[in-house]
C-alpha cells in the first residue's frame, strides 16, 4: 500500500467505486503536482530564478543540442497558458514571477560567447545553478550554424512572447 495519501484515497474511491467522479480531479492535482516539481527544478536557484536546461547525456549535446534549445522556449509558453488554467480549477499555477523574471533576463543577456550564443538566458554556467544541476556550459553550439543561431532565437522569442500576458498592465 502506497505512503501517499492522495494514492490510498484514490485507490479506496476506486474499490468504492465513486472514481468516475474525482478521477478528473485527482488528473489535475497529480498534474499539477508535477509541474510544480518539474519547474522548481529547472529554474536557477538564485534570484531572479530564471529558467534553465534541465541535465542531459552528452551525446544529445552534440548531436541534438540545437532541438533540445528549443524546449525551454516551448516549456516557458505552455506554463504561461496552464497557469490561469490550472488556477481557475483551485491548483497551483506555475509562478509568474519567475517566468517574468526569465523574460527579462533573456532580454537583458544578448546572445554571444558567454551564454552558448543565447541558450543561456542569464549567463550563469555554474553545474549546481539548478536543484536539478545543469550542463548547459557542455553544448556544442558555436553560435555559427544557422540551426543553432535560429533554434535559439526561436527560443528566446517564445521565452519573451509567454511573460507578456503575464506582466501587470
Amino acid at each position: 500500500m502506497s505512503q501517499n495519501a492522495t494514492i490510498r484515497e484514490l485507490d479506496k474511491e476506486l474499490r468504492d467505486g465513486k472514481v468516475a467522479d474525482s478521477a478528473i480531479d485527482y488528473a489535475f492535482i497529480l498534474i499539477s503536482s508535477i509541474l510544480a516539481g518539474v519547474t522548481y527544478r529547472l529554474f536557477a536557484i538564485a534570484e531572479p530564478r530564471v529558467l534553465h536546461e534541465a541535465p542531459m547525456s552528452g551525446v544529445s549535446t552534440d548531436s541534438y543540442g540545437a532541438d533540445y534549445a528549443v524546449g525551454k522556449g516551448v516549456l516557458m509558453r505552455y506554463l504561461a497558458f496552464a497557469g490561469p488554467k490550472l488556477k481557475a480549477l483551485g491548483l497551483t499555477p506555475p509562478d509568474p514571477n519567475e517566468i517574468i523574471a526569465s523574460a527579462m533576463s533573456l532580454l537583458a543577456h544578448a546572445p554571444g560567447a558567454k551564454n552558448k550564443y543565447g541558450l543561456i538566458w542569464d549567463d550563469r554556467t555554474n553545474q549546481d545553478v539548478t536543484p536539478a544541476g545543469t550542463n548547459e556550459n557542455d553544448f556544442s553550439g558555436d553560435g555559427n550554424t544557422d540551426i543553432w543561431y535560429f533554434s535559439t532565437r526561436a527560443a528566446r522569442l517564445d521565452g519573451a512572447a509567454a511573460a507578456i500576458p503575464l506582466i501587470p498592465g
